[in-house]
């Protein structure tokens, strides 16, 4: 009888439940990519939930999530706020006329997206500071400056981030070089801004096919001996559905033989 009740209080470390409570349904942008409950990071009160993963590869920590729905972004830039400053963006605003994720910054030097998040009692607005293009990746580098007020508190300012490579197609591979390229970029952008502790956010549209393996591709990159198979594993057992097709494992096999090649 207490084998029983003991297996029947077990809960599993891949289960759902914040995700599908009814509050939470309509932030997730697909119904079948959802964030463990294990691992979920939360947000501040009065609603926690948004549909992002704490991962960590091995070499670094991760937060792997989806790209912003337009009734989500308050939520995408407390994320931010709370836990980095620095996002890697791989996937279009649109592709194939179909919608990825919504606009939740500044495309331009000077020009600022305000927006107001009533249940926590705050107003933000995000203002592009500088925009580069990274010659060897093709990745637009921009940096914002997060502006976040609470009730009559001063005025917080925090600088983020924000590398943006959109010539990854969905569910498909990109070129090797060009990955590597970002890779090192993100990497020294990151390190030159923020903690080595600081999680960097990285999101595609699901937050699982590219964002998954991408950072595989940063793990095999700083530990080019390990296993392919075992990383995936390891990856999808923190974000449902890491590396997500065929040609996305092929791209990390080739990644890793070409790291070993020198």
């Amino acid at each position: 009888m207490q084998r029983l009740e003991a297996a029947t209080g077990h809960i599993s470390p891949y289960s759902f439940t914040s995700a599908l409570q009814r509050n939470n349904v309509k932030k997730n942008r697909y119904r079948d990519i959802l964030p463990f409950d294990a691992n979920r990071v939360r947000l501040p009160l009065p609603n926690d939930y948004i549909n992002a993963s704490i991962v960590d590869s091995g070499t670094r920590r991760w937060i792997a999530t989806q790209g912003p729905l337009d009734d989500t972004v308050n939520d995408f830039w407390e994320l931010i706020y709370e836990h980095s400053s620095t996002i890697v963006m791989l996937c279009g605003f649109t592709e194939d006329r179909r919608p990825k994720c919504a606009a939740y910054f500044p495309t331009e030097v000077d020009q600022s997206l305000k927006g107001r998040d009533t249940a926590r009692n705050i107003a933000w607005t995000v203002r592009c500071v500088s925009k580069s293009v990274d010659e060897e990746s093709g990745a637009v580098i921009r940096e914002f400056a997060l502006e976040r007020r609470r009730d009559s508190l001063p005025t917080q300012i925090k600088l983020i981030q924000h590398i943006h490579y959109e010539t990854w197609p969905d569910h498909e591979a990109t070129t090797i070089d060009q990955l590597r390229a970002l890779i090192h970029r993100t990497i020294q952008i990151h390190d030159r801004t923020a903690t080595s502790t600081t999680p960097m956010v990285v999101h595609c549209s699901a937050g699982c096919g590219r964002t998954g393996t991408f950072i595989a591709l940063q793990a095999l990159e700083e530990m080019p001996d390990q296993d392919v198979p075992d990383l995936v594993d390891k990856l999808r057992k923190q974000r449902i559905a890491s590396v997500q097709s065929l040609a996305q494992f092929d791209l990390l096999c080739d990644f890793a033989k070409t790291l070993k090649a020198g």
